[in-house]
């Protein structure tokens, strides 16, 4: 980039001249470099409210150019922009500042070379590469060392950056960041945590990122925008793109472009910014957490939207809604800049899940001849969809001093991490705790199951009530025979039965692939269980049990993360130890005539994952230890607390759900009222919306408050107790 002071002296390899003959309205200037460029802009540093609206006149050898103050967002620096205009590429031209009260000491004007290598010029039509018709950012050629803060770009504004986070910072400018900090700690606790990041990299190809890429578990909104530069038929869509990506880049320091994907002046589809599927983006301020930003190449104040691009736009809103799970009709809670008196923080709104920029901005982005298409889109558009969450949870890497950007727009919301695991070369042996927990497992194949030790040692083994000598370790397959009774074979010996039991103090199910979907390392199968695997025939088909002591099945069980607050963990687990305790009791059976108390699948009990989830989630165990025995009562006896993920801002007593449910004979519990819930507000409901809410327990360990005040607020009149 070439980033040229007017005044005192030229630096790089442009020159200025003022012109001799300036109007009082005016300023005008001649520009010439070494080399020739593509895009052109200015920046005005120490802006004032009246600068938004200088426009800049640009004279070229064969055409001129007029754009305007970009309003979009902002930057760490106290500087303004112009649009770039994108114009064949030129060492010459001239420019009018159509503005009188500008400091020219205040005024950069930049420009970039944006043409792609003569290696992309001999690229085949991209729309014949395209993967699902989205054209990849090498493709349109984006050169990606732009986001390497030791690339040859950022050699001299990153230093300087660094020796503005460093210095002192005057009363205004601390005043300024704390409230940034209220900001993000505001957008944690009311609402954000369904984005959590589950992947974060700092480093590309052993270079520094600018700005660190960041995927979230969840998208659930599509904000539509439009690039604001005119559309210009003799240049590309991908000649348009590289120079917003420069200057998103570069100048607004967003270390890359903006957008996720861009619409091109036809029907084609462009990926925008880097990190793939649910990467946070840079279009929406205090909103780019779970949104996916498409924007349309053009200005639709001055151009008019072609049958082709809305064919491309609405393409484009389909397969984000189909890959999120996004249905565009619901309602969403917003948050955008305060202009009204006594606002401190945020004004809040709420607006459908596809919306224009302007519905949650300041801005007139999309301009006159898009927004008022959205109200179509929905209505057109909308399909009911599930949310769709992210599958892969990838590394978190740590943050090294010095290496990227501090952005004081980013919102970071707390990170899911998730340790390497490994398993200890001895397992200490099994001790028989009574009464067991037994779980049922989500054991796919009903035919047939391989079995073995964790740890290569011998086990215990019995087929109903007959015990099987054990010389060595070894796998054991065990399959249906006859559709009646199960079979196994050890050495060369056969022996049928009904139920069978292999107990050691960590058994792995060798023919269950487990692997969770973020891990693509496979390091991770989710098949290791302590104490004793049960195999079971019932009507034709095996069913696998996990039977354990009470405590270490907390320790596997995966409600909570790791990574959460500690008080907010004791919530959880002695919620979940209570409820589990609860059907453990004949006269509370939840699954009648069956031979297990709880099931593995979270839709009809807790989520369970075994030892592999205790041993990469140490924090969870110890909290097991730390509450070990601890259970919910009232009047003294059990209780059966259920838990959810977010109320919308109060969760439902017992006679509310029971009613809305349809049930009949509903009462009021005296303990299961309805309550305020502070950290869901804003949020939509996730999950049966009664008694404790997750992100409340969140936002209630982070104000300070123990498990003991959570529970008690949540569930009136209750006590915790050993039992």
């Amino acid at each position: 980039m070439i980033g040229v002071l007017l005044h005192p002296l030229p630096i790089h390899d442009m020159t200025i001249e003022r012109s001799p003959v300036v109007l009082a309205w005016n300023g005008s200037y001649h520009i010439s470099t070494q080399k020739p460029k593509n895009i052109w802009y200015i920046g005005i540093k120490n802006p004032k409210t009246s600068d938004e609206h200088i426009c800049v006149e640009w004279q070229f050898a064969t055409e001129s150019k007029r754009e305007c103050i970009d309003h979009d967002g902002a930057n760490t620096s106290n500087e303004i922009f112009s649009f770039p205009v994108l114009v064949d590429a030129t060492d010459r031209a001239s420019l009018h500042i159509l503005w009188s009260q500008i400091d020219s000491n205040d005024i950069t004007i930049y420009s970039m070379d944006t043409r792609a290598s003569g290696s992309r010029l001999t690229l085949a039509l991209p729309s014949a590469m395209a993967e699902n018709g989205i054209i990849s950012r090498a493709e349109w050629g984006a050169d990606e060392t732009m986001r390497y803060t030791d690339s040859s770009y950022w050699q001299t504004r990153y230093p300087i950056y660094l020796q503005y986070v460093q210095s002192p910072k005057t009363q205004a400018q601390l005043d300024a960041i704390n409230i940034e900090n209220k900001k993000v700690d505001y957008l944690i606790k009311n609402g954000w945590a369904a984005t959590e990041i589950v992947s974060l990299k700092r480093t590309e190809n052993g270079h520094p990122l600018v700005w660190p890429i960041e995927n979230t578990r969840q998208v659930s909104r599509i904000v539509i925008h439009h690039t604001a530069q005119s559309l210009d038929s003799t240049k590309t869509d991908a000649e348009m793109i590289r120079g917003i990506y420069a200057y998103h880049t570069l100048s607004r320091e967003w270390g890359d472009i903006g957008y996720n994907y861009l619409i091109g002046q036809r029907w084609l589809i462009y990926e925008g910014r880097a990190g793939g599927d649910y990467a946070v983006a840079s279009h929406a301020a205090y909103n780019n957490m779970g949104t996916v930003g498409i924007s349309i190449l053009g200005d639709y104040n001055r151009d008019h939207l072609n049958r082709d691009q809305i064919a491309g736009i609405e393409r484009a809103i389909s397969m984000m809604a189909g890959k999120y799970g996004i249905t565009l009709s619901d309602n969403k809670k917003w948050v955008r800049k305060c202009t009204i008196a006594n606002c401190e923080l945020f004004e809040k709104l709420s607006t459908k899940s596809l919306m224009g920029h302007e519905d949650i901005g300041h801005t007139d982005c999309p301009w006159s001849d898009t927004y008022p298409r959205i109200p179509d889109w929905i209505a057109r558009l909308d399909r009911p969809y599930a949310p769709v969450y992210n599958s892969v949870w990838g590394t978190i890497e740590p943050k090294f001093p010095g290496t990227e950007m501090n952005m004081v727009l980013r919102v970071v919301t707390p990170i899911a991490i998730y340790p390497s695991i490994v398993i200890p070369p001895s397992i200490t042996a099994v001790k028989y705790i009574w009464p067991k927990f037994r779980v049922k497992l989500s054991y796919p194949d009903p035919t047939s199951i391989v079995l073995a030790t964790a740890d290569g040692k011998t086990w215990k083994l019995s087929l109903d009530t007959q015990k099987i000598p054990m010389q060595v370790s070894q796998k054991v397959q065990v399959w249906i025979v006859w559709n009646s009774t199960i079979s196994l074979k050890i050495w060369e010996k056969y022996y049928t039965g009904s139920v069978l039991r292999l107990s050691h103090s960590v058994v792995r199910i060798d023919s269950w692939d487990r692997v969770p979907d973020w891990d693509k390392s496979g390091k991770y199968n989710d098949n290791l269980f302590r104490d004793t695997i049960r195999v079971m025939w019932k009507n034709g088909k095996l069913v696998i049990t996990n039977d354990l002591p009470l405590e270490w099945y907390l320790k596997g069980m995966g409600e909570v993360s790791n990574s959460d607050l500690t008080e907010k963990i004791k919530t959880i687990v002695v919620s979940a130890r209570s409820y589990a305790k609860w059907y453990m009791s004949p006269q509370n059976r939840k699954f009648s005539g069956e031979s297990y108390d709880g099931s593995d699948d979270p839709d009809v009990f807790q989520k369970y994952l075994g030892y592999s989830y205790e041993l990469r989630s140490p924090s969870v165990a110890r909290v097991v230890d730390m509450t070990r025995g601890q259970v919910i009562t009232y009047s003294g006896q059990l209780i059966k607390p259920w838990y959810h993920s977010s109320s919308d801002g109060r969760t439902l007593s017992a006679l509310e759900y029971c009613q809305k449910n349809g049930s009949l004979n509903c009462v009021d519990t005296p303990y299961l009222q309805s309550v305020v819930d502070p950290g869901s507000i804003w949020r939509v409901r996730s999950g049966h919306g009664v008694w404790i809410s997750g992100v409340g327990a969140t936002y209630w360990a982070s104000s300070g408050w123990d498990y003991k005040k959570i529970i008690q607020y949540y569930l009136q009149w209750v006590e915790i107790q050993k039992k």
